[in-house]
């Protein structure tokens, strides 16, 4: 069994359903969990829509937290990873990268790992942005609060002369 499928089943075991239910909601055979084959693209968009909660770096790579909100739409720095089901493979609409490209199961993996990448460098770039931010609003209160004393240390010198 791959290592998906195991991070599915600890995912099952967490919501408190069992294996039957989870497979009757994604739409898939009571016997698609026992199986050794990987899971398509298919499975997966139909996974990420009915449980939004379940971490899409953490089932398909073991990384992160298992629950985490999933917008539907994995961003790929200006573009957008949006999955409609075609087959077996993915339309997989690149906006900026210009329009709908026909990819495969391998081929999916491959762009959602680079979309992860993608996804992992924005937040990066995020992170840095937000503590020079910090550090600048941190800048700004010593110099409100400095102020503050000097004005009221002016004030007394007013109320003693």
């Amino acid at each position: 069994m791959s290592n998906t499928k195991n991070r599915l089943l600890q995912f099952i075991d967490t919501k408190g359903i069992s294996k039957r239910e989870f497979c009757r909601r994604i739409d898939v055979s009571h016997t698609f969990l026992n199986s050794d084959s990987e899971i398509g693209s298919d499975k997966l968009e139909s996974i990420f829509s009915v449980f939004p909660d379940i971490s899409a770096d953490w089932l398909l790579t073991g990384r992160g937290a298992m629950l985490g909100l999933h917008g539907g739409a994995i961003p790929i720095g200006e573009a957008e990873f949006g999955g409609e089901v075609a087959g077996r493979g993915a339309n997989a609409e690149l906006g900026g990268r210009g329009g709908v490209v026909q990819v495969g199961d391998a081929e999916s993996d491959s762009l959602l790992s680079e979309a992860l990448l993608s996804l992992r460098a924005t937040i990066d770039t995020l992170s840095r942005q937000l503590e020079a931010r910090q550090q600048e609003t941190d800048r700004l209160l010593q110099i409100i609060e400095v102020m503050g004393r000097n004005h009221a240390d002016a004030l007394d010198l007013l109320k003693l002369a």
